[in-house]
C-alpha cells in the first residue's frame, strides 16, 4: 500500500545507512575548506578562498581536487584540505532504499492507510 509521510516519520535501516554515510570525497560531493587549513597549505593560492568555504567537487585526479564556489569556479588544491559535509541522508539517496516507520510516530502527515509503526517499506517517491 502507498504510504505518505514526513521524512522525519523514517528511519532508514542500518545496512543502508551505513552505505550512504561511507561515501568518500567523490565528484559531486559537497565539501567544506578545513577551518584549520593554514594560508601555506594552498599548494595553488586562496584565489579569494577561505577556511570554512563550501563548495562542490567536480573533478578529481590522483592528488588533485577542483572544487566550484558560487564566486569562484575550479579551485584546484589537493584532497587534504576538504572534509566532507554530511548532514545524513538527502533526499535522492533515499530513493529505492528500505526505511521504517519511526516508533514515535504520533500521526503521519497523510494517516495510516494500514501502515503501523516498525512497519518496512521501499521509498519510490520523494514529493
Amino acid at each position: 500500500s502507498r504510504f505518505l509521510c514526513r521524512l522525519a516519520d523514517l528511519e532508514v535501516l542500518e545496512r543502508d545507512l551505513q552505505r550512504m554515510l561511507g561515501r568518500q570525497l567523490c565528484e559531486g560531493s559537497t565539501v567544506r575548506i578545513r577551518t584549520d587549513a593554514y594560508y601555506e597549505d594552498a599548494a595553488f593560492g586562496w584565489d579569494g578562498l577561505f577556511p570554512g568555504a563550501v563548495g562542490v567537487i567536480s573533478c578529481m585526479h590522483e592528488d588533485l581536487v577542483c572544487v566550484e564556489f558560487p564566486w569562484r569556479s575550479c579551485w584546484r588544491c589537493t584532497w587534504d584540505l576538504l572534509e566532507l559535509l554530511e548532514s545524513g541522508p538527502s533526499f535522492n539517496d533515499l530513493l529505492g532504499r528500505e526505511v521504517r516507520v519511526a516508533p514515535d510516530v504520533d500521526q503521519p502527515w497523510s494517516g495510516w492507510n494500514g501502515v503501523r509503526r516498525g512497519d518496512v517499506g521501499e521509498v519510490i517517491r520523494v514529493v
